[in-house]
């Protein structure tokens, strides 16, 4: 049949324009398709050839995200104006007659086209950032809208009025297409690109332009715009991607109903070509784990093709002369030796050949980030060599080759590593137990007092990265594994940092000295503590990745007599230092610290203990009671976890259930009837009477048919949209929860909870909540359903069912219930088993250059495959326990099946049954298996996932801190620039950590003048300028008040950032700070200066360098009070004499707290505070205090003299 666009009937008037062109409905029409034809035919080479062109000027990369203004309302306003053209194309289609009139939709079919790219038009114009070429849409808008509004008019003037469709749907598009132009032309306007003759650049918010903040991809979200106004600046920096990617959470939704149609449309064309079946679905099946493959593939190739230490390939030296055949068997560095290094590491540590020698002691010393560090591990090979070669022994080795060639090494590094394990395990470290030997070690580094308050002493486990010990514990822990190893040589990275001058003392006397000298060892040390000098055998200063000089301190003292001078101030100031037993020493602190941790934990335990034996029942002792507690489901975890999501969600979840398997239930019933009146239609037919067959008629089945399925479709995506509802709600009510109480939580919490417990509640559990409850929630419930549905339908059919019914039940009651208390403790021991190989896996990841130092990468590797086979073992009992309840729900299957069958057949014999109900009864019977199977392996599940809101559900029960404080309804009391002088007063203050522990200060007075610096060790201020600090709230009192810790922490992202994370500071400001804590000239040499990379923790700084960035930080801050905890522990003495200087005369005007533990910068300070036991001795001017002829610190300074 012939088209044409106004019609093929040759006697209509559509071609009449007798009354004008605009009053011919065709030509109208016509005049409508204009202004999508232009769209088409302008975006098109711009979408093509502009971004589809990798060379193209308009080819722009970006890391960020611009919404235009009125971003969401266009994406709302085309979707409404896609669905009304659809439904003007189908009032076209619909209303066309025989002739096939196209204008009647042919203009709406183009006009759905221009929408479409519209889209895709503006999404590439706003992610490539140019609002000029939105004048293309403009016109658009302009065009449509006057068309539109012309064709509306004449159907006013025509008479055609609100009761016709057509009238309607042009009014609407009138509207939309006048909301769009007001759109764009607001976005032209407000951007200033076009509409003024001086434009403005517009740049994106700083918070976008950051390095650290990347958009994963590219889609355009209505929801995009969601504020967090309870979370401070920080936490809202670390939201930065999840608020603006919800999108992402859509895209499965999408995906699924792609992959759905996929399937279904694949179904019905294998139905026709079953032949090539076999053929065709494997290939489909494969596809997409086949993408994912090769994603995996790709990713695993690149990890393989990373460089690996020892790679390159060059000749292996020869033998020297010197070099005995006697000894060509044994590993070079066994009998470690002599040691030469010319070393070029990564073009920033050049070295002239430093010697070690044989059994001898060397130390290493030199200013910050001289590279003392980086000469340890470029001599283990830990880093990448660009030239120069490493002499052991005598016998050449390429460094390159040093790590396959060499023996085992010692190695202590700067930061401790230790094991999730026992004391024990951590010192002997793979090595026998040697009683002696491990009693001599243990008190060389002064470990007994700390293993004795320890509750299982030695064999106390340290928790994942030494959590329950401080740093100086695990330092000395990390000395004592180095100690105990047996090996010739020893590379020791600066032991003594965290250590006060007794341990470092007696750690340098019983350990180095005593130990290693008489087992005649290698021993490299690099330290900061220069009044250790005189005992070394040999001295290497480095100076700016460069060795400045090496030799003996006699030497030294010869050829570099102004250094050395140097030197000797350092140790005689460094000598003066000196402790006693009423000051409490940094040990004293950290023992008390401990022991009050362990109590705090044996508490906590003691209390989860008695919680736990409260809720059982007295017969603990019976097997019968274990078991029935065992095999009860967590309602109350249940219910906290659908109590978050809230009573609205929770009703539609339950009521969007049940009406959607009412429905399902409803459909197959009706198919049922359908099919039994046509089987009894064609009964009764015959060829002699056909009155019966011919006269029925499948439309009214069809139609309810029809409906039924549509109000299927709608609740299948209303319980899908319940299901995902409940579950973001719920999590996101826990995860805040969690959130809000962690920032609020006391110390208390810290100290008793491990920190590996605190990130599983964050990273797995949350996780947990997340991503698999849910999944588990609707599997369950559409399962319990579905059986339950299954079970009434079959009663329906056949009610004989009924009184089998009760024993399969009974069966199926206590098959679930054994095998569910058998998956819980499968699931729970293969969650057992898989923590230690994740844990073992990122020690050794942690731990690497200390675990290829002592060549001991063969142990952890089959440690590495102990921890798989285990969790392979119990993943594959869990398998065969899934297997074990399929084969006996199939069991109970068949049984239900047998039993519908007969029970059908028998009805159906006696005429009470039609065989709709038959097939419907025994199609319902066949699935009852299934659904049971998985009923009971959904309700496991859960069972188990229900711990994780279980265990976090204990953590929100914690008590949070006054956070708010008496004056929070009334900060405005407190002045801005409080506190302006620093004026402190403690009056009478007893504070405990715990109310089930004793004080720590007991009734102390204390009256600090503005300005002074004071030497303490204990918590300040209660009153600070006339304000009680217990009636301010938290976040008011800690940001005004500067304070730096003695563990440096460094954040991932830039200098500029770790300096000042409000970012409202001066460049000139920061600058200043760098300069004054020596670390100006660092920074400079950097890339990008203030915006150069901090990695992870601070990484890629040394130790003291992090201690001087933390220095800096306080600096920007300026405030009145500054509070400094060790804060030069791990600085060397020249660069902290500068900084001691700098704080005298920076902070002259404001208060400074030191925790300090040298004599030089203790009488230095304004006012010294002497306590013992939580109370005040004495407190004066040093001088006053030495006067004094009966003061205590008087006698115990003339006694360390």
């Amino acid at each position: 049949m012939s088209l044409a666009f106004c019609g093929t009937d040759n006697n209509s008037a559509a071609y009449n324009v007798d009354g004008g062109v605009l009053n011919n409905g065709c030509f109208l029409d016509a005049l409508n398709v204009v202004p999508h034809v232009f769209l088409l035919f302008i975006t098109f080479p711009i979408l093509f050839i502009g971004w589809g062109s990798q060379s193209s000027k308009v080819h722009i990369h970006h890391s960020t995200w611009l919404h235009f203004p009125g971003h969401n309302l266009r994406w709302i306003l085309t979707f409404v104006l896609l669905f009304v053209l659809v439904c003007e194309i189908a009032e076209g289609i619909v209303s066309d007659g025989q002739s096939l009139h196209l204008h009647l939709y042919m203009p709406a079919a183009l006009a759905f086209m221009a929408g479409v790219t519209s889209i895709v038009y503006y999404h590439n114009i706003e992610t490539s950032n140019f609002p000029k070429l939105l004048s293309a849409l403009l016109i658009y808008w302009v065009l449509a809208f006057t068309m539109k509004t012309i064709k509306f008019a004449k159907y006013t003037e025509h008479g055609i009025g609100p009761r016709q469709l057509r009238y309607c749907i042009t009014g609407l598009l009138v509207l939309l297409y006048g909301l769009l132009l007001a759109v764009e032309i607001n976005v032209i306007l407000g951007r200033r690109y076009m509409c003024f003759d001086d434009p403005t650049e517009v740049k994106p918010p700083e918070d976008l332009q950051d390095l650290g903040v990347r958009f994963l991809q590219p889609f355009v979200n209505l929801l995009s715009k969601s504020t967090y106004w309870w979370m401070n600046k920080f936490i809202t920096s670390a939201h930065k991607r999840p608020i603006d990617l919800k999108v992402i959470g859509k895209l499965p939704i999408a995906m699924r109903a792609l992959t759905n149609y996929i399937k279904l449309r694949k179904e019905f064309e294998d139905q026709k070509l079953s032949s090539i079946r076999p053929v065709i679905r494997p290939v489909v099946c494969f596809f997409t784990p086949g993408l994912l493959l090769g994603f995996s593939v790709q990713k695993l190739s690149e990890f393989f093709s990373c460089d690996e230490i020892g790679d390159e390939q060059e000749p292996r030296a020869t033998l020297t002369s010197g070099y005995s055949n006697h000894n060509q068997n044994k590993f070079p560095s066994v009998s470690a030796a002599e040691s030469e290094m010319c070393l070029c590491l990564l073009d920033s540590l050049c070295c002239c050949p430093p010697r070690t020698h044989t059994g001898k002691l060397t130390m290493i010393v030199g200013q910050v980030g001289c590279g003392k560090s980086s000469l340890l591990l470029a001599a283990l090979g830990e880093m990448q060599r660009v030239s120069g070669t490493v002499t052991w022994n005598s016998f050449a080795l390429f460094l390159c080759r040093l790590i396959h060639e060499r023996g085992p090494v010692a190695y202590a590094s700067q930061k401790p590593w230790l094991l999730n394990a026992t004391i024990v395990e951590n010192v002997t470290f793979e090595m026998p137990m040697i009683k002696s030997r491990y009693n001599a070690v243990i008190e060389a580094c002064s470990l007994q007092p700390d293993i004795d308050i320890l509750p299982q002493g030695d064999q106390t486990e340290v928790g994942e990265r030494g959590i329950i010990l401080s740093g100086g514990q695990k330092q000395r822990i990390s000395v004592a594994r180095a100690l105990y190893q047996q090996t010739n040589v020893v590379f020791l990275d600066d032991p003594f940092s965290a250590l006060d001058i007794h341990l470092s003392d007696h750690l340098m006397q019983d350990g180095i000295l005593k130990m290693l000298r008489e087992e005649k060892r290698t021993v490299v040390l690099v330290t900061h503590k220069l009044q250790y000098l005189p005992h070394a055998d040999w001295i290497i200063a480095m100076k700016d990745g460069t060795i400045q000089t090496e030799g003996t301190l006699k030497d030294i003292q010869k050829s570099e007599p102004e250094l050395f001078e140097q030197w000797k101030t350092l140790m005689h100031r460094q000598d003066q230092e000196f402790q006693t037993t009423v000051t409490e020493t940094m040990t004293d602190l950290e023992r008390k610290n401990l022991r009050r941790a362990m109590y705090s934990r044996e508490a906590a335990k003691t209390e989860e203990d008695e919680e736990e034996e409260s809720m059982e029942s007295e017969d603990d002792d019976n097997l019968s009671q274990v078991m029935r507690q065992r095999a009860t489901i967590p309602w109350r975890s249940c219910g906290a976890y659908l109590s978050s999501a809230g009573p609205l969600l929770l009703s539609l979840l339950l009521l969007s259930q049940l009406l959607k398997h009412s429905l399902m239930v409803a459909i197959d019933y009706w198919l049922a009837r359908w099919t039994s009146y046509v089987i009894s239609a064609k009964a009764d037919g015959s060829p002699r009477n056909c009155s019966a067959d011919c006269s029925f008629s499948h439309a009214w089945y069809l139609s309810v048919f029809s409906v039924l399925c549509c109000l299927g479709i709608v609740l299948c995506l209303a319980t899908s949209v319940a299901v995902e509802w409940t579950g973001l709600a719920a999590a996101k009510e826990l995860h805040h929860g969690l959130l809000n109480k962690i920032i609020l939580a006391p110390m208390r919490l810290f100290e008793t909870t491990p920190l590996g417990s605190i990130l599983n509640r964050f990273s797995t559990d949350t996780n947990t909540i997340d991503q698999h409850i849910p999944t588990t929630l609707e599997c369950l419930s559409r399962s319990t359903l579905l059986c339950v549905s299954a079970m009434a339908v079959i009663s329906y059919v056949t009610p004989v069912f009924l009184i089998a019914l009760l024993p399969l039940a009974v069966t199926c009651y206590f098959i679930q219930k054994y095998f569910r208390v058998a998956s819980r403790d499968l699931q729970q021991l293969e969650d057992s088993t898989q923590l230690p190989l994740l844990s073992h896996f990122s020690e050794t990841v942690e731990g690497l250059p200390t675990i290829r130092a002592l060549r001991y990468e063969p142990r952890f590797r089959h440690r590495l495959l102990q921890f798989t086979d285990a969790n392979n073992i119990a993943s594959l009992f869990l398998t065969a326990a899934n297997r074990w309840l399929e084969v006996r729900m199939e069991y109970i299957g068949a049984c239900v099946v047998l039993v519908a069958a007969v029970a059908s057949i028998s009805s159906s014999l006696y005429n009470q049954l039609s065989p709709g109900l038959v097939g419907l009864g025994l199609t319902y019977a066949l699935m009852v298996s299934n659904y049971m199977n998985w009923m009971v392996r959904n309700l496991a599940d859960m069972e188990v996932q229900l711990g994780a809101v279980k265990r976090i559900n204990g953590l929100l029960r914690t008590e949070a801190e006054n956070y708010e404080g008496l004056l929070s309804e009334s900060v405005s009391q407190v002045p801005d620039g409080w506190p302006r002088h620093g004026e402190i007063k403690i009056q009478n203050l007893s504070v405990r950590y715990d109310a089930s522990l004793k004080p720590v200060l007991k009734n102390v007075n204390v009256h600090v003048s503005p300005g002074q610096k004071v030497k303490t060790c204990t918590r300040p201020a209660i009153v600070i300028d006339n304000i009680d600090i217990s009636k301010l709230p938290l976040q008011t009192l800690r940001s005004r008040l500067s304070i730096i810790l003695q563990d440096p922490i460094l954040f991932s992202g830039t200098i500029r950032f770790n300096l000042d994370p409000e970012m409202k500071a001066t460049d000139e400001m920061l600058w200043e700070a760098l300069e004054i804590a020596q670390l100006k000239s660092v920074v400079k040499t950097l890339p990008g200066g203030l915006d150069a990379i901090v990695t992870e923790g601070g990484e890629n700084f040394s130790q003291g360098q992090r201690q001087l960035f933390c220095l800096a930080r306080a600096f920007v801050r300026k405030s009145s009070i500054l509070i400094m905890d060790e804060a030069t522990a791990s600085i060397d003495m020249a660069t902290e004499s500068i900084l001691q200087k700098v704080v005298m005369t920076a902070f002259a005007d404001r208060t400074v707290v030191t925790i300090a533990h040298r004599v030089h910068t203790i009488l230095n300070a304004d006012l010294v505070i002497v306590m013992k036991r939580g109370t005040i001795l004495e407190y004066d001017t040093p001088q006053a205090l030495l006067d004094s002829e009966d003061s205590v610190f008087a006698s115990f300074v003339r006694a360390d003299k």
